[in-house]
């Protein structure tokens, strides 16, 4: 066992980010999961030795400082009150994605006032963390959820199992499975891929060099899977039916133009907290 207190640790770790100009409060995230206490129980202990290898931790360390995301040298993330695995094989949850699942919950409730069993479908669903969530907040809902990319549609499986959630996820080219098998639904819910190819240059390495490309990018311009959606959403939705997306901070106006494009003319944008725009609602036309 290492002679090494809690706080030596975080002080050594503290040094080589900030050495480096990263976050130090790494260091404590770290040290969290090396240890599975919470924050207040850390503090208790600071004065006394750790009872795991500083090896393993600072090798933990070191791939962060190297580029490597902090969620997936952890394999794990908190979203929306419920513990989600995650590694390489899907986008890492951004915390304005919660403001989607918030906004799709809080709209639900108003617009469907009478359904009890609503039947939502998440269009890339990726580690499967929106689905999950909306299946555990939603009471009764039924839901759907697909992906193009199977390695990530078996993290989302495992996410179901972790979560004791009951989505059913599979395999689509985005409506595609959907529009074949002539299903219907009250909600559809997407966060595509949206960053242009020329937002690359203005992009963290670490962002582009371990997160997968297929679910960052949305063609060149970054708006090929919403016009896919609006084009072929009435396809899947029923007569009454709502919509929510989460898109880049910059696209509301060419959002905007594809909607009136497709003829949706009943939707809301709106900010998250740095101010950006970066959520949209869409109802059917029907007043």
């Amino acid at each position: 066992m290492n002679k090494i207190t809690f706080q030596e640790l975080i002080k050594q770790a503290t040094n080589k980010l900030e050495v480096a100009n990263e976050n130090a409060n790494i260091a404590r995230t770290l040290l969290l999961y090396f240890t599975k206490l919470n924050q207040n129980e850390l503090y208790q202990n600071l004065d006394k030795n750790i009872d795991f290898s500083d090896k393993e931790y600072f090798n933990a360390l070191d791939r962060f400082l190297k580029g490597e995301p902090i969620q997936y040298i952890i394999g794990e993330v908190y979203f929306y009150g419920y513990d989600f695995k995650i590694d390489s094989r899907a986008l890492i949850p951004r915390y304005e994605t919660e403001l989607l699942v918030e906004k799709i919950i809080n709209h639900s409730d108003e617009y469907f006032v009478d359904n009890q069993n609503l039947k939502i479908v998440d269009i890339g669903t990726g580690s499967g963390i929106i689905a999950i969530a909306l299946n555990k907040e939603i009471t009764n809902s039924s839901i759907w959820a697909s992906d193009i990319d199977d390695d990530a549609l078996a993290l989302a499986n495992e996410n179901n199992k972790i979560n004791d959630a009951n989505v059913t996820f599979l395999h689509s080219d985005m409506l595609n499975y959907f529009v074949e098998n002539k299903m219907k639904f009250d909600i559809l819910v997407s966060n595509p891929p949206y960053i242009s190819r020329d937002e690359t240059k203005i992009m963290s390495n670490r962002v582009l060099d371990h997160e997968p490309d297929v679910a960052l990018f949305g063609g060149e311009t970054g708006l090929v899977y919403y016009e896919n959606i609006f084009k072929n959403a009435r396809k899947i939705l029923n007569p009454k039916f709502m919509m929510g997306f989460e898109m880049g901070a910059f696209q509301k106006d060419a959002i905007e133009a594809l909607l009136i494009k497709y003829n949706f003319n009943n939707y809301q944008f709106s900010k998250d907290y740095a101010d950006k725009w970066r959520n949209l609602i869409v109802f059917n036309n029907l007043k």
